[in-house]
C-alpha cells in the first residue's frame, strides 16, 4: 500500500519525464523510499539529461548511481570519445581498476569537475567520497541522499557524511 502511495506521489509530481533538477524540485530523493522506483526515475533523468545536452559527462553521475556503466560506455562511444568508452568498459570489481578510477577522481577534483569526480569515486568503490562531493562541492543534499539510497548499504561511513552536513 505504501509503495502504491509513493507511485501515486511520483505520478502527481510528473517527475518521470524530467532531468535531475525536476526530480530535485519535487523532492523525490527525500520522500521516495522504494529503491527500484527511485532507480527508474534517476535513469529517466539521466536519459533526459543526455538527450538535452548530448554530453555523457552530464549524465555520468546519474548512470553511475544506478550502476548503468555499460550504458555510459555506449554513450561515450556514440559521441566518439573512445578513450572514455574504453575506460568505462573496465571491470570495476577488480581492485586495480578501482584504484585507477580513484586516481582519475582526484585529477578531476583538482580540475573542479566535481560531478565527474564523484562518478569516478563511485566506480572506485568510494561512495562516501562521492557523497561528500555532492554535499560540499555541488551543494546538493538531495543528490547525496539519492546516492545514499541507491548505493549506501554497500558502503561504510556514509551516514556520518550526511549527518555531518545536517
Amino acid at each position: 500500500e505504501r509503495l502504491q502511495e509513493e507511485r501515486n506521489n511520483a505520478d502527481r509530481a510528473h517527475v518521470g519525464q524530467g532531468s535531475w533538477e525536476t526530480l530535485k524540485s519535487a523532492g523525490v530523493a527525500l520522500w521516495l523510499r522504494d529503491k527500484q522506483e527511485l532507480g527508474k526515475l534517476v535513469e529517466e533523468a539521466a536519459r533526459t539529461t543526455f538527450r538535452e545536452t548530448r554530453d555523457p559527462d552530464q549524465a555520468a553521475l546519474l548512470y553511475a548511481a544506478i550502476g548503468k556503466i555499460a550504458i555510459l560506455q555506449g554513450l561515450y562511444r556514440t559521441c566518439n570519445k573512445s578513450k572514455q568508452a574504453e575506460f568505462f568498459s573496465r571491470d570495476f570489481s577488480q581492485e586495480t581498476n578501482q584504484t585507477a578510477a580513484c586516481k582519475n577522481a582526484f585529477v578531476l577534483l583538482s580540475q573542479h569537475r566535481y560531478s565527474m569526480a564523484a562518478t569516478f569515486f563511485i566506480l572506485g568503490g568510494k561512495v562516501k567520497d562521492a557523497i561528500e562531493i555532492c554535499i560540499q562541492q555541488l551543494e546538493d543534499i538531495q543528490l547525496a541522499i539519492m546516492l545514499y539510497k541507491m548505493l549506501g548499504e554497500t558502503s561504510v561511513g556514509i551516514g556520518e557524511a550526511i549527518d555531518e552536513f545536517l
